[in-house]
């Protein structure tokens, strides 16, 4: 991959990792917003996970997880 393509690429939109005192599942927004998913797919008729954003307190708790 050249220097301009590495430049230029897209860098993706969320993290994915844990956060929270029970260090729960969460992603992070590259605006640095911290969300865990309260409802999965198919669960009170949503069709995809629902994702809400954890207390501004917690967002330093996020800890990547290596993917």
């Amino acid at each position: 991959m050249g220097l301009l393509d590495r430049l230029f690429r897209r860098k993706p939109e969320y993290v994915y990792g844990t956060a929270g005192p029970r260090q729960r599942p969460a992603r992070k927004h590259k605006s640095g917003r911290v969300e865990f998913v309260l409802w999965k797919a198919g669960e009170q008729g949503h069709e995809r996970d629902y994702w809400h954003p954890f207390h501004e307190y917690w967002w330093p708790t996020f800890r990547e997880t290596i993917q």
